[in-house]
């Protein structure tokens, strides 16, 4: 896992994106790393539920959070900016700003939840904007590329495409050369990269836990 910019992960379930994120969370080296909404059954963390649940986890030592918020989305949302507001307070005690040097990777699953298409005041957004400034990088994952805010896909740089439909097709390929990639992702569990235009194919990863 690089460290010098956002990510964002996308496609099916069953297409292999599962594996992948387990494996990014697994492998991330950040002194503090955080899965909000995690849709996986065996990501391995501390369980939290709420932002003053969070604060104790950090003030007991705990490093490697899983954030389960609530089930509506409005209250999911405010807890994400809770958590948000945390960490760049975090960061301004520890001086980033002054270092792009990233202490925090925070991990937020089903994204277009979180950050849709349109909405500029997501709270989301501001870690896509400001964050690698104050040492936090963000990790999207969607299946729902076309639902996601245009900032947090232009402002990624790195950019994982798993398996997805014809309708994110046609939408992505005003942004990305999906023609090149295409076919390759139809092959079970294959994914394709772009980092700043740069195309990169890769075959099946096989998960191994790295704690």
């Amino acid at each position: 896992m690089d460290y010098d910019g956002h990510y964002t992960v996308g496609g099916f379930t069953g297409s292999g994106k599962s594996v992948f994120l387990m494996d990014l969370f697994d492998g991330c080296r950040s002194m503090v790393k955080i899965f909000f909404n995690s849709q996986l059954k065996h990501i391995k963390g501390v369980k939290v539920s709420n932002v003053d649940a969070m604060r104790r986890a950090f003030e007991d030592g705990k490093r490697r959070l899983v954030f389960n918020p609530a089930s509506d989305i409005p209250t999911a949302r405010a807890q994400l900016a809770g958590v948000i507001d945390v960490l760049f307070k975090m960061a301004k005690k520890m001086r980033h700003g002054e270092t792009r040097e990233i202490w925090c990777s925070l991990f937020v699953d089903e994204g277009q939840d979180y950050a849709p298409k349109g909405d500029i005041a997501a709270a989301l957004i501001q870690v896509w904007r400001q964050g690698l400034e104050m040492g936090i990088q963000g990790v999207i994952c969607t299946q729902r590329f076309a639902e996601i805010s245009h900032t947090i896909l232009t402002q990624s740089k790195y950019v994982f495409f798993f398996r997805f439909n014809e309708f994110e097709k046609d939408y992505l390929e005003r942004l990305y050369p999906v023609d090149k990639f295409w076919l390759h992702i139809q092959q079970p569990y294959h994914f394709a990269m772009v980092n700043l235009g740069e195309l990169s194919l890769f075959k099946p990863i096989k998960y191994k836990s790295k704690s």
